[in-house]
Parts: structure tokens; sequence; C-alpha cells
């Protein structure tokens, strides 16, 4: 999976993480040698994930092997993820959103 990285003074640029979804949260590593997760991890409660719309130019050309985009959306910001195709996509969609639906019945 690819994030996306917004620095105004050099523009978006995508970085490779991993994603884990585990319990009630997301959490997502630098690579998969990581055993420290990077930042935050995202309590599923408190996230909406969406796909997002294809050709929205604020993100650029995605780059090779990546053709959809999903979001995680916080309280604070949105995060975008890039995958192979949009089954991938909705595949973690539909996964984070079950995972989510348990934990809040929990």
């Amino acid at each position: 999976i690819l994030s996306i990285s917004f620095l105004s003074f050099l523009g978006p640029t995508w970085k490779q993480r991993y994603l884990v979804l585990c319990g009630s949260f997301l959490y997502k590593f630098k690579d998969n040698a990581s055993e420290v997760p990077k930042g935050s991890p995202f309590a599923l409660e408190t996230i909406n994930v969406d796909i997002v719309s294809e050709g929205m130019p604020e993100f650029g050309s995605l780059p090779p092997g990546y053709t959809s985009i999903f979001s995680v959306s916080t309280m604070r910001r949105q995060h975008y993820y890039a995958v192979a195709d949009i089954d991938e996509a909705r595949v973690w969609i539909r996964s984070i959103r079950q995972e989510r639906q348990e934990t809040i019945t929990r």
C-alpha cells in the first residue's frame, strides 16, 4: 500500500506503508520488518473509510502498479492509500468496516 504525504513546498509524494488490521486498531508501519508502528494507531470506532473518486488532480499520477485510492478519515485529517486495483480497495474497506462494527458492538 502506498500512502500520500502532502508537503506544501514539494507537492504530494507517495510513500510505501504497511497496514495491519488487528483487534480494534489499524496500525501502519514504515516497512515490513518494523516492530514499532509509525505514528499512533487508528481506533476503528472513530474512523471512516471510503473509495476515492478516480482522476482527482491533487493526487497527481499514481505510481506504476497502483490504480485505486481509498481514504481513512479520522477526526483530525484524512489519510490516503493507493492500492493495486479497485478490488483490493474494496477488500480493505469491507474488512475495516466489519472490524469497526464488531468493535462498536463489543
